[in-house]
């Protein structure tokens, strides 16, 4: 508070002299802009060259985990038309297994293409990646259409139907 028992302002705050020749070190700087700030300035939303590519591609590895996935996700669906007696422990259990693979394959897919795409991440298993996210996606929607099969089998033999 001031001495009159007002607020602060500006004006009561004390500012510090300057030698000859030196410079404020808080003023605002006024070079010019790069041409690189310029063009960011006009609306790009990243620069390419902001990243050191540090970190290699895992693609062969999200692809061994998409294509696991699709096949533990599909495996258990086929079985159960083929063994009917374990069509209950096939189909309990194949929502886990699609969902272990298929799921950080399709996510960790996904948010490596995001780093490749800024530069973050070597992009040359920027195909394997991709082909990784799709099979993960096919194994989690398998559990999902699994999912479905298993609520239209539930109110089907509330119905009274067959199955």
């Amino acid at each position: 508070m001031a001495k009159d028992n007002r607020p602060l302002r500006l004006s009561d705050i004390a500012r510090p002299e300057l030698g000859e020749g030196e410079a404020n070190p808080f003023a605002e700087r006024h070079d010019p802009e790069p041409a690189s700030e310029q063009q960011f300035a006009a609306g790009e939303t990243y620069r390419t060259g902001d990243f050191e590519t540090t970190v290699g591609h895992r693609g062969g590895f999200l692809l061994v985990l998409g294509l696991v996935g699709v096949v533990v996700a599909i495996t258990p669906l086929v079985l159960a038309f083929f063994f009917p007696d374990d069509r209950v422990l096939l189909l309990l259990v194949q929502p886990f297994l699609g969902l272990l693979f298929g799921g950080p394959a399709w996510l960790m897919g996904r948010s490596d293409l995001k780093a490749m795409q800024v530069g973050a991440m070597d992009n040359r298993g920027r195909g394997r990646t991709r082909a990784a996210m799709i099979f993960g996606a096919i194994a989690t929607a398998s559990v999902f259409l699994m999912l479905l099969g298993v609520v239209t089998w539930i109110f089907a033999s509330i119905l009274g139907v067959n199955v």
